[in-house]
């Protein structure tokens, strides 16, 4: 799996490292295509049309940003 980096000034993927994003990125989701390919909302998806893998992306960036606000209620 593919590490991103993030820019501290405009917080955009830069390259890849062995840095762990933390949960204060979650504002900024970024997944790569075999990230995607292999989540199950990918392999659930009823056709692989060509916007199988950007609806793929959408529906795991708003899981991301859902699971993060139940987390903040929590805490």
């Amino acid at each position: 799996m593919a590490q991103r980096v993030w820019s501290s000034e405009t917080q955009q993927p830069i390259g890849q490292s062995s840095v762990k994003i933390s949960d204060e990125h979650l504002d900024h989701c970024w997944f790569t295509d075999d990230e995607v390919r292999s989540a199950a909302l990918y392999e659930q998806a009823t056709s692989q049309g060509p916007f199988s893998m950007l609806l793929a992306k959408r529906d795991m960036a708003l899981l991301a940003f859902e699971l993060f606000r139940q987390s903040q209620r929590e805490n």
